[in-house]
């Protein structure tokens, strides 16, 4: 695969983070769409609009993420049909440092947070004619700015391993031996796979985008397994898959509220008609896993073993 090689990338460490937007070479192209067996991928060009608002949007990220995104991101390209909303992969050099490329779903342009992110959770259900949905609420926050507040926190995890390791496959090319991190500490078994005490019923049935075989929730299910997710740790239910989307959802909620003064907040509803509201800033469970968050955001990190 060409495209997980350092070489094979003309990637300018001293260059400016703006001028890593866009131009994905052939190789990366065509490892997408290998990957996610997706002839029709097409790199999506931007326009000076679209521009402004990507640069507006990462200016407002974490100093933290701006710092290991300027050292070992790569670069940042638009997808038009991208499955999901954003993606983010390795690369190594020969000295096995970890770099990162990451690829963005270009419709996330045009949508905002509430849009994308309700959009995101009703493809874990298959509708019934029950009349239940759900709704996020994250104010006027861009779509773009959860995107690459998450996208941007997998990179960091990527070179930093603030999980024990993003992606199975990485940690055997690295031939990791786990070593629990303070966010994972208490929450997670394994890559997939919560404690006891974390878990909960429908959570091994939850799929997001048709993938694995999903959806395989009915929308009769939604007020069943927000309850149960109301009830966890996670701050979404696409937290709840594994330990390095679980550190993504949670970084990039508490920047949207707590940094950037976003309502976030997802209603359950019947017919139209709210039926219940999650609130994970209001969340003991959730809050209490904030002191690991204000040190990511700070970039200072003890590995600790379980």
């Amino acid at each position: 695969m060409p495209a997980k090689h350092y070489e094979n990338w003309d990637f300018d460490p001293a260059s400016s983070l703006e001028s890593r937007i866009g131009e994905a070479p052939a190789m990366f192209l065509d490892y997408l769409r290998e990957n996610d067996q997706r002839p029709d991928y097409r790199e999506h060009v931007l326009s000076p609009d679209e521009r402004e608002l990507v640069e507006l949007c990462l200016s407002r990220l974490s100093s933290y993420h701006l710092r290991v995104m300027r050292e070992r991101l790569i670069r940042i390209v638009f997808i038009d049909g991208l499955i999901g909303n954003g993606w983010t992969d390795w690369v190594l050099d020969s000295r096995t440092n970890v770099f990162t490329v990451m690829a963005i779903n270009s419709q996330v342009l045009h949508e905002s947070a509430s849009e994308l992110l309700t959009k995101k959770d009703m493809t874990a259900f298959s509708p019934d004619g029950s009349g239940f949905s759900v709704a996020w609420d994250a104010g006027d926050a861009p779509g773009l700015m959860y995107i690459l507040a998450h996208e941007a926190t997998h990179a960091a995890d990527y070179v930093h391993f603030i999980t024990p390791f993003t992606e199975k496959t990485l940690g055997r090319v690295l031939n990791l031996t786990p070593q629990y991190t303070p966010f994972v500490l208490g929450v997670w078994d394994k890559h997939d796979l919560p404690l006891p005490g974390a878990d909960f019923p429908q959570r091994k049935r939850v799929t997001f985008y048709g993938i694995a075989g999903g959806p395989k929730l009915k929308a009769a299910e939604i007020p069943a397994v927000y309850d149960e997710l109301s009830r966890s740790c996670f701050v979404s239910l696409y937290a709840s898959l594994n330990w390095a989307e679980d550190l993504a959802e949670t970084v990039a909620f508490h920047q949207l509220a707590q940094e950037l003064d976003y309502p976030v907040r997802l209603i359950v509803l019947s017919n139209g008609r709210t039926n219940a509201v999650y609130e994970p800033e209001k969340n003991p469970r959730v809050r209490e896993r904030y002191e690991a968050i204000r040190r990511f955001s700070d970039g200072r990190f003890k590995r600790k073993d379980p």
